[in-house]
């Protein structure tokens, strides 16, 4: 049986010095959550740790299709930093969990708490859980812990969501569909919090559909690798990110679903997928959605775009 890559093609990661990954695997797994390699994977990466004993990412984006496990490294993200991981500072830790859709964020919501309620001692901890138009678990205060407990909370994103809400972790599923004035409401409220992350995941955005272009600027700085303290991990056929070689990738080539796919032949089989794409009746839904091909944009296009955003700010700027 043809087995995907269980590891990504396409990785950049911040200098560390060691990581708390096998810690966060065996915990969730502990708690009923048992990752595959390329989960615990992804979970090494997020939780490494530099010369500081601070995050070595700030930022962290993992790109790849649906339906391969992602919900279970998140699942591993929040149990570990809700209990795994208190401020120094003994203050109070906070997570913001955030989805496009409000349906997403709550399902994700109900899968966390089922996994601490199904823990008597994790679920001993909790004080208070909220679930409305934001759903929330907060903590009970820890030994040494000043004021109260941790929390996380759940939110559908918008312009103005999470604005008050100081977070020390955020975590955008759904990153596809992630406009720059939601992330302007949300990433600003970790200004004065110490040790911060930000953990993108999603799929390639549907041009003229998706609002990507936070998605799409984490990819091209992870892709170049140029900020030291951006993580990001992608799976995808080779020659994915060139607009030329994109171009000649064989959608029906196993190897090429296997680079996309990590969870083939664990989660999604081998049939489901061939299934997929010879019922496709459009080939570029197939490339987009089960094969992650994610092209740069080419350095005319970036040209032209400059180009027509300065000629409308001298338009603007002559109106009057």
């Amino acid at each position: 049986m043809s087995l995907g890559s269980q590891r990504p093609r396409i990785e950049k990661l911040p200098r560390a010095v060691g990581t708390h990954g096998p810690k966060v695997s065996q915990f969730a797994k502990l708690c009923g959550v048992v990752l595959d390699d390329w989960q615990s994977y992804v979970i090494d990466g997020l939780f490494a740790v530099n010369e500081a004993n601070e995050w070595a990412a700030t930022e962290f984006g993992a790109l790849v299709a649906r339906q391969n496990g992602k919900g279970e490294i998140l699942v591993a993200y929040d149990l570990a930093h809700l209990f795994l991981f208190p401020r120094l500072d003994k203050r109070r830790k906070s997570i913001l969990h955030t989805a496009h859709e409000f349906k997403t964020a709550m399902d994700a919501f109900d899968r966390l708490r089922g996994v601490i309620e199904s823990v008597p001692r994790l679920g001993d901890r909790i004080e208070q859980v909220y679930k409305g138009n934001t759903a929330e678990i907060l903590l009970k205060r820890a030994p040494g812990q000043k004021s109260l407990g941790n929390r996380i909370k759940f939110v559908a994103r918008s312009k103005n969501s999470g604005r008050g809400f100081s977070a020390d972790v955020i975590v955008y599923d759904e990153a596809q569909e992630l406009a720059s004035a939601a992330r302007t409401a949300l990433t600003y409220t970790q200004s004065a919090v110490p040790n911060r992350q930000e953990l993108y995941t999603g799929t390639v955005p549907d041009d003229g559909l998706n609002d990507s272009e936070v998605f799409t600027a984490l990819r091209d700085r992870g892709r170049a690798g140029a900020d030291d303290r951006t993580g990001w991990m992608e799976w995808s056929p080779e020659g994915a990110e060139d607009p030329d070689l994109a171009e000649l990738i064989d959608y029906n080539d196993p190897v090429n679903w296997a680079a996309s796919n990590p969870a083939m032949g664990i989660r999604i089989q081998h049939e489901t997928i061939q299934e997929q794409h010879d019922r496709s009746t459009d080939k570029s839904e197939f490339a987009r959605e089960r094969l992650s091909i994610w092209p740069n944009a080419r350095p005319e296009q970036d040209v032209v775009h400059n180009e027509v955003d300065l000629q409308k700010w001298a338009d603007n700027l002559n109106a009057d």
